[in-house]
C-alpha cells in the first residue's frame, strides 16, 4: 500500500513539474486581478482576502507622542470607524527607555467603512550605542465580503506609505472552500488550472495525504523572491478540514504568510 502511495505522489510531482503556460495573454491584469483570475478559475467559494503591508522609515526615531500622532493620521487616512488602540494593555503605549535603547510600540484594529478589517501597528527605536533607527509602519486588511474594492484599498494603503517616502514590502492571500474532500488528484488539477491562468511553473512542492502546497514562478507578476537560487512568487495550498467537512485553498503572492 506504501508502494503505491509512493507511486501516486512521484506521478503528481511529475504532472506538476510538466505544468506550463496554458494561457496565452495577459489581458494588462494588475498583478492582484490576476491572483483573483486564478483563483476563480478553481471554482473555489471566497473566504476572505488578506493585504499586509509593511515598510521601514530608515534612520528616523518616534517617541510616544510622534507614534500618537501618527497612529492618528493612519486612523483618518484609512477611514476605521471606532478604532481600538492597543487593546487589553494597560498602557496606551508600549514604550522602553534605557540608557542605550530608546523603542516605542503603539496599536491599533478597527474596520473601515466597508466593514474590512484592519489592523495598524507602528514600531519605533533608537539604538544609542550604534547611533541607528528606524519606523516601521504595517498594515493589515482582512477583507471577507467580496474582493469589489480591492484596486482601491490597495492604492489607499500605497499612497500612506508614500505620504512617509516609503515603498511597502506587501503580500497578498485569497482564501477559499470547496463543500467536499478532494483527494490528490483533484487537488491537483485545482493547482493546474490556477496555474495556467497565472503562466506558472512550478518550483517547489509538498504533496501529502492531507495536504497539497507548490510554489511557483509567473512571469505575469512583477513582484519576485527566492527560493535558494530559484525566482518565486505565486504559493498554492489545498488541505483537508475534517471538522468543517471543507477543503481549503490557500493563494498567496508572492508567498502564503497565514496558517492553512
Amino acid at each position: 500500500m506504501r508502494i503505491i502511495k509512493n507511486i501516486i505522489s512521484i506521478g503528481l510531482i511529475i504532472i506538476l513539474t510538466l505544468i506550463n503556460s496554458a494561457y496565452a495573454e495577459k489581458e494588462n491584469l494588475k498583478d492582484e486581478e490576476l491572483l483573483i483570475k486564478a483563483f476563480e478559475e478553481t471554482g473555489a467559494n471566497f473566504s476572505s482576502f488578506n493585504l499586509n503591508f509593511n515598510g521601514i522609515i530608515n534612520e528616523v526615531y518616534k517617541d510616544d507622542q510622534q507614534l500618537r500622532n501618527m497612529m492618528k493620521h493612519i486612523i483618518k487616512e484609512l477611514g476605521l470607524v471606532e478604532p481600538q488602540i492597543n487593546p487589553n494593555s494597560e498602557e496606551e503605549y508600549l514604550s522602553s527607555h534605557t540608557e542605550t535603547f530608546d523603542s516605542a510600540h503603539l496599536f491599533a484594529y478597527g474596520e473601515d467603512k466597508d466593514d474590512n478589517n484592519v489592523t495598524i501597528i507602528l514600531y519605533s527605536y533608537f539604538d544609542k550605542e550604534k547611533n541607528n533607527a528606524e519606523t516601521s509602519i504595517v498594515v493589515d486588511v482582512t477583507i471577507d465580503k467580496d474582493y469589489i474594492e480591492i484596486d482601491g484599498i490597495i492604492r489607499k494603503i500605497n499612497d500612506l506609505y508614500k505620504n512617509y517616502n516609503v515603498k511597502a514590502e506587501f503580500t497578498y492571500c485569497i482564501i477559499g472552500t470547496f463543500e467536499a474532500e478532494l483527494n490528490k488528484s483533484n487537488m491537483i488539477k485545482k493547482i493546474t488550472k490556477a496555474l495556467s491562468i497565472a503562466n506558472g511553473n512550478r518550483v517547489e512542492g509538498l504533496i501529502k495525504d492531507d495536504i497539497v502546497s507548490i510554489s511557483a514562478y509567473s512571469p505575469e507578476l512583477d513582484k519576485i523572491i527566492y527560493t535558494g537560487n530559484k525566482k518565486m512568487n505565486l504559493n498554492i495550498a489545498l488541505s483537508y478540514n475534517e471538522y468543517e467537512g471543507k477543503t481549503y485553498i490557500t493563494m498567496g503572492y508572492p508567498i502564503i504568510t497565514i496558517g492553512y
